[in-house]
Formats: structure tokens, C-alpha cells, sequence
């Protein structure tokens, strides 16, 4: 069975840090888009935290790809913890791996 979709933030001075875990679909970019935006408003670093995603789908992958946009428009540090080798994959297919600001969970 897979893992249900969830999503826990941290906050801590400048930074917000967004844990994604389980499954990203159409059913879950409502949610995302409804922390990020205004997290985006008030951090000047923001981390999406793919590291616990099982399943990412195109409706996902157009929520990154939107954040990203969003951050470079406005000037926030945008930085997006690797997932899985299954997620890893997905971005190198859709060519994604040479656009976003990838960093390895280490690298925090």
C-alpha cells in the first residue's frame, strides 16, 4: 500500500523547510500550492524537501516547476532536497535535473 500524501513545515528564522512525502498527484497540488504561496511571501529561503516522495506525477512536477518560477521572479532562494531514485528519474526524463536547484539532504 502505498504511503498517503502529506505534507509537515518547519519554520526557523528566514527559512521555511517543506517536507513532502508520499504520493504527488492532481489530489495533492491544491495542498502544495496552498502552503508554498504563502510561505514564498514571508521566507526569503524556501526548501522543498522531495526526499520522502514515492510517486510524482505531471501535476506535480508543473507545482515545482511553478514554484521555481515564482522564486526566480521574485528574488527567494528556492532549494529542492533530492528524492528517491523513482522521483530522480522523473526529473532527469522530463530534463528538469539541469533547471531546478537540486541539492542533496547533506547540503542543508
Amino acid at each position: 500500500m502505498q504511503k498517503p500524501f502529506d505534507i509537515q513545515v518547519s519554520e526557523q528564522d528566514a527559512v521555511a523547510h517543506v517536507r513532502l512525502s508520499g504520493e504527488i498527484d492532481l489530489a495533492a497540488v491544491e495542498s502544495i500550492e496552498t502552503t508554498l504561496l504563502p510561505l514564498e511571501e514571508r521566507y526569503r529561503t524556501l526548501i522543498v524537501d522531495l526526499s520522502g516522495v514515492t510517486f510524482l506525477d505531471s501535476t506535480g512536477l508543473r507545482a515545482i516547476v511553478s514554484a521555481d518560477a515564482r522564486a526566480r521572479k521574485s528574488g527567494l532562494e528556492l532549494k529542492i532536497v533530492r528524492g528517491p531514485e523513482r522521483v530522480q528519474k522523473i526529473l532527469y526524463l522530463a530534463g528538469l535535473d539541469k533547471i531546478l536547484p537540486l541539492v542533496d539532504p547533506g547540503d542543508l
